[in-house]
């Protein structure tokens, strides 16, 4: 079914709603694929934005809810956890890259944003580490090489946090 603004429809219909598997896709190359119910996407489903963002995950009413993973059109950061509301909403774990460098935040949303206990992860700067490694005596080196050692071994083996069931 081909829509007046250029929407294209493709799937079942009941008592005139989208209902069962269906595809939408839109004039911009942004599609839909997925579970409806009473005309809305319900269940789960991926949506795929012009950009090449994406979300894949549970819908209710239309909306992103449940569980699901964003992917930036960056093609390398994403959000993974809860939605609600077609929001960021309770435990997920959000890696956002500037360059080649990634912050990781692991912890509560609300509403689309960071909250409660969390966990921030960081690389050191590169600046840092050239800093480190280019100490003006072999003390400074080695202390700084000891440092840099245990900054490595922490972002590897960091103890995982866990939601609180709720």
């Amino acid at each position: 079914f081909t829509y007046e603004d250029g929407r294209i429809f493709t799937g079942k219909w009941v008592d005139d709603l989208r209902e069962g598997p269906g595809q939408m896709s839109w004039p911009d190359g942004s599609m839909f694929e997925g579970e409806y119910q009473h005309g809305l996407p319900n269940g789960h489903g991926t949506l795929t934005h012009a950009d090449q963002s994406s979300y894949c995950g549970e819908w209710v009413d239309g909306k992103q809810s449940g569980q699901g993973t964003f992917k930036y059109s960056d093609g390398k950061s994403e959000y993974t956890g809860a939605w609600r509301n077609g929001e960021y909403h309770g435990y997920g774990q959000l890696s956002e890259y500037t360059g080649e460098i990634c912050d990781k935040y692991v912890g509560h949303f609300a509403n689309g944003t960071k909250e409660g206990k969390q966990r921030l992860f960081s690389p050191p700067p590169p600046l840092l580490l050239l800093l480190l490694l280019l100490s003006p005596t072999p003390s400074w080196r080695l202390c700084n090489i000891v440092l840099l050692t245990f900054l490595v071994l922490r972002s590897l083996f960091r103890p995982h946090y866990h939601p609180p069931n709720i």
